[in-house]
């Protein structure tokens, strides 16, 4: 024994212990879970090859035991991992569910004379772009968190495909860090974007030949907070309106979901062009 196994020696002492053969115990990928140890007391022997081999069978049998039952723990532990998932799963479905059948039930509030064709396209606009949230969200490896900047870039497409006008060709420009976005502050986001991105597409540029389209998102980690901007170079917001106060479903939704479900600040910037910022805390970090 080394020097430094006094308590062992002591034990060995203690029980009159004379001759002892020792063998480690290790699982495959060499990790030491412990010694199996035949012991003499009183008098010395010299342990036979035979008997070390027994030695190391046994050792072999409790290491197969140990790594089985090492494997049994971690999967129970991944089972039960994975129903807390599926209940936090089941319960923000459940709360999307309801915040899409609120939506609806504001939609139906606001139909007077539109196109019914374009309200149900409105309403389609705002359930997909809740839909491809739970689609990154569940292919994530980060649960529950959201590769934003692929969000954002798939959710633009889809709006691009939807609104896309060949006689007025728009260009979207993106400047969005690789963040990881939890899905209470993804969800409102996506909405804000979908309303503000999709009211750009459809009325920003009536009567301009072509235009720009810029998306901006970063998140500032020296105090944590988030930067959303929407800007257009289009026709402009019109100078006589609060934009607070207008009782478009759209800009209610985007009003309600920054100040209130982000906790942010909204501003609409003018100048030769039309921006929507939103600044917005991010999770509670701890102290």
């Amino acid at each position: 024994m080394s020097p430094q196994a006094s308590v062992e020696r002591d034990f060995f002492d203690s029980k009159k212990i004379e001759s002892y053969l020792a063998a480690p115990i290790r699982s495959r990928d060499k990790k030491l879970y412990g010694f199996t140890m035949i012991a003499s007391i009183r008098r010395k022997v010299e342990w036979t090859k035979e008997e070390v081999r027994v030695l190391r069978i046994i050792n072999e049998i409790v290491s197969n035991y140990l790594a089985r039952k090492e494997a049994y723990d971690l999967i129970a532990e991944s089972l039960g991992e994975k129903e807390v998932l599926l209940k936090e799963i089941h319960h923000r479905v459940k709360n999307n569910l309801q915040r899409i059948s609120s939506l609806m039930y504001l939609q139906s509030q606001n139909i007077g004379e539109k196109n019914p064709f374009e309200v149900l396209n409105d309403s389609q606009s705002r359930i997909r772009s809740v839909a491809m949230i739970h689609e990154k969200l569940y292919k994530s490896k980060d649960f529950p968190s959201v590769n934003f900047e692929e969000y954002i870039n798939d959710l633009a497409g889809t709006l691009f495909h939807s609104y896309k006008n060949p006689d007025k060709p728009v260009t979207l420009n993106m400047d969005v860090g690789d963040i990881p976005l939890d899905i209470n502050r993804a969800i409102p986001c996506a909405l804000i974007i979908n309303e503000l991105l999709s009211n750009a597409l459809k009325h920003a540029f009536t009567g301009v030949r072509q235009g720009d389209i810029k998306i901006t998102f970063h998140y500032h980690s020296g105090n944590n907070r988030y930067t959303l901007v929407v800007k257009d170079n289009g026709v402009g917001f019109p100078e006589n309106k609060d934009f607070r106060k207008m009782g478009t479903l759209g800009m209610q939704l985007v009003n309600t979901l920054a100040t209130r479900q982000l906790q942010g600040n909204l501003e609409l910037r003018r100048n030769n062009s039309t921006e929507f910022r939103i600044d917005f805390p991010g999770e509670n970090r701890n102290p």
